[in-house]
C-alpha cells in the first residue's frame, strides 16, 4: 500500500513587493500587456491565501494535511533587494486572520505544525519560542 504525506510550508500569505517590481521589470522591457498584468493584480484576489481551496481539494480526496507556519519577522530595509524577498509579505501568526485559519484547521483535524525560521535551525531556544507562539 502506497502511503503519502501531504504538508504545506506557510511562508507568506500575501503577495508583497512582486507586483510592484514585475510591473516595473516588464513596462521597461517595454512588454506592456504582461506590465499591465502585473500591475492590476494589485486589485484582484489574493493569489497566496489559497487555504479554501486547498481546504477543498483535501475534502474532495478525503484526506488530510499538515500546515507548517511560520513565526518569523524580519524587519525591513530599504536599500538591501535581498531583504525584500525575506522580509516582506511575511505574516503575523497573531493576526485574526492567521489565528483563525490556524485555530479552524486544527478544530477540523488537520495537522499544525512549526515551521522554522530562517535563524532558528540552529537555535533551539528560538524554535521553541517559535513554537508556544503558534
Amino acid at each position: 500500500m502506497l502511503k503519502v504525506a501531504l504538508s504545506h510550508d506557510v511562508d507568506r500569505t500575501k503577495k508583497q513587493y512582486q507586483y510592484f517590481t514585475y510591473f516595473a521589470k516588464y513596462l521597461l522591457k517595454g512588454n506592456l500587456k504582461r506590465a499591465l498584468y502585473h500591475f492590476t493584480s494589485i486589485f484582484t484576489k489574493e493569489p497566496y491565501w489559497n487555504f479554501p481551496e486547498i481546504i477543498q481539494i483535501e475534502q474532495e480526496q478525503d484526506v488530510k494535511s499538515t500546515f507548517f507556519f511560520l513565526d518569523e519577522s524580519i524587519p525591513f530595509k530599504l536599500f538591501d533587494k535581498k531583504n525584500w524577498q525575506l522580509s516582506l509579505g511575511r505574516y503575523n501568526v497573531n493576526q485574526k486572520k492567521i489565528e483563525n485559519i490556524i485555530r479552524w484547521l486544527d478544530k477540523n483535524n488537520w495537522e499544525i505544525g512549526v515551521h522554522g525560521s530562517y535563524c532558528s535551525y540552529n537555535n533551539e531556544k528560538l524554535l521553541k519560542k517559535e513554537k508556544e507562539n503558534i
